[in-house]
């Protein structure tokens, strides 16, 4: 990105005139074609959102690993708006957005690569994944027993995205 098109973004970003301008350069630049991992990866988040719907009562609770941008999360908070929620996201910089964009949620700023060991407690996937980069050891047995004792019950839904698709 040329340092005058991140400039501008940065002066546009979070005014009235963001998403008009967002519209127009989609016009001016269409995106590339989609890849079939894009196209895939589609599904996926289509079957992810109606999971959500269905499972996620107005008071769930919900944890969100590899939140990313918020997509998800969105989605979360339209089906539990009442429910207590924690998403964990290891890049700074869209941690503090998610921050600012979604201030009822808790915003953890960490990470790890998932072992086979912790992973067998948690998913019952045996192919290795890792996260996008390294930070705290949260065992997910520790975050789902904090999430149980909270005021809303246990949790209700959980999503572990792959650094890959995500």
């Amino acid at each position: 990105m040329s340092a005058a098109k991140s400039g501008l973004q940065r002066l546009i970003q979070g005014t009235p005139i963001e998403r008009p301008s967002r519209a127009l350069w989609r016009r001016v630049h269409p995106p590339a074609p989609r890849t079939p991992n894009q196209l895939l990866n589609d599904v996926y988040d289509g079957l992810t959102y109606e999971i959500i719907r269905r499972i996620l009562p107005r008071d769930g609770c919900a944890v969100d690993v590899g939140c990313h941008v918020g997509k998800v999360l969105e989605e979360i908070l339209h089906a539990a708006p009442d429910g207590e929620h924690h998403a964990f996201e290891p890049l700074p910089h869209l941690a503090e957005r998610l921050r600012h964009e979604f201030p009822s949620v808790a915003i953890h700023e960490v990470a790890r690569p998932i072992t086979r060991a912790r992973r067998r407690s948690s998913t019952r996937s045996s192919t290795p994944r890792t996260a996008a980069c390294i930070g705290v050891d949260i065992p997910a047995r520790r975050l789902f027993r904090r999430s149980r004792s909270s005021s809303h019950g246990s949790t209700t839904f959980s999503r572990l995205a792959n650094a890959s698709t995500s």
